[in-house]
């Protein structure tokens, strides 16, 4: 029951993410939308404590678009990184997605503090970091798939679904 459990919170995360990378959609599906889901869960393991982990949405409202000349308004994240590797873009959209991954994964320690479960904490957290990595600059081409009339990323929905999943994972395993 559990893992039907983990599963369907899970894609619930997963497809919020891809929706709100939708065109047309607001970002608040993922900024706000992904984090509540983790509250609502954390509610009967942490208890009240469990509205810290809408600090998540703080990582999650970071910017990571990549400079381009398309882009009038990189994030200043993108911009950063692009600065330090100008002649790599690997390098950089790896390190902007290594930052808001590392930002995701440290806005998510309420959770040991408040149980003192720090093993599968320190075990599981960095998986959030290089989910960020992988899918986000690393594999490319994942495709899209269409639902509720918009085209989605797979980028998205795996990012955000695998991540919510390792939070939910430190929580209640």
């Amino acid at each position: 029951m559990k893992i039907l459990f983990l599963a369907v919170i899970t894609i619930m995360a997963g497809l919020l993410g891809a929706y709100a990378g939708a065109k047309g959609t607001s970002k608040n599906w993922r900024r706000i939308g992904v984090p509540l889901l983790t509250v609502v869960v954390g509610f009967f393991v942490l208890g009240v404590k469990a509205i810290f982990l809408m600090f998540r949405s703080v990582a999650l409202s970071i910017g990571y678009g990549f400079p381009s000349p398309d882009d009038d308004e990189p994030s200043a994240l993108g911009a950063f990184w692009v600065k330090k590797f100008p002649d790599d873009k690997l390098k950089a959209n790896a390190a902007i997605r290594g930052t808001v991954g590392l930002i995701e994964a440290l806005s998510i320690m309420v959770i040991p503090i408040v149980t003192g479960e720090w093993i599968l904490y320190i075990l599981l957290a960095p998986y959030i970091v290089l989910i960020n990595v992988i899918f986000g600059s690393i594999v490319t081409g994942e495709g899209t798939f269409k639902l509720l009339g918009k085209e989605m990323l797979w980028e998205e929905f795996l990012i955000h679904g695998l991540n919510t999943f390792i939070v939910l994972c430190i929580m209640v395993l």
